[in-house]
């Protein structure tokens, strides 16, 4: 038979420990709190055979527990046979931890920074020219594809706009 323990946490005001049996259930339980010296910290729960093979357990014990203590599971079993497991209740850590505030959540990380090759940069220069940025103060020229002309005489022909009637700064702001 083989239990495997896992501490939930307490609620309200008391331990939860959830037993999950593999390999059988057996005739009997006892699952307490015990200090790292040996001594119990709170009443033991006897229970007859469970039900299932995943049980929940609450335990009586001090709010805040000290270093060292665990919960201990004595399974019986026919014949007078006993196994006996048991699982430290150490501080969080981890993501655990983490998430109640009892510490810093740690941050492994091996990638490397890369800068872009000349051949990505113009990739993107073709579609954002302003990665690139402008060598003295004249602005950008028009994106290849869409000049200028074509799309005044788009304005001239499907919207039936007097291209020569916009001023000089709108007609420039067309052709970029």
């Amino acid at each position: 038979m083989d239990v495997r323990l896992t501490v939930i946490g307490r609620v309200e005001n008391r331990w939860q420990v959830r037993l999950v049996f593999a390999g059988g259930v057996p005739d009997g339980l006892t699952v307490g709190l015990v200090a790292e010296s040996g001594a119990a910290l709170g009443p033991a729960v006897v229970a007859a055979g469970p039900h299932g093979d995943d049980v929940l357990v609450e335990l009586r014990g001090p709010c805040t527990l000290q270093p060292g203590t665990f919960v201990r599971c004595v399974a019986h079993g026919g014949e007078g046979a006993t196994d006996t497991f048991e699982i430290g209740l150490d501080r969080r850590h981890g993501l655990h931890a983490y998430l109640h505030a009892d510490g810093r959540l740690p941050v492994d990380s091996r990638v490397v920074g890369a800068s872009l090759s000349p051949a990505e940069t113009e990739r993107l220069a073709r579609v954002f020219p302003w990665i690139l940025g402008c060598p003295d103060d004249d602005a950008p020229a028009a994106p290849p594809g869409v000049p200028g002309d074509e799309l005044l005489d788009m304005l001239r022909e499907e919207f039936d706009v007097d291209v020569d009637e916009l001023d000089e700064e709108t007609r420039d702001s067309l052709k970029r």
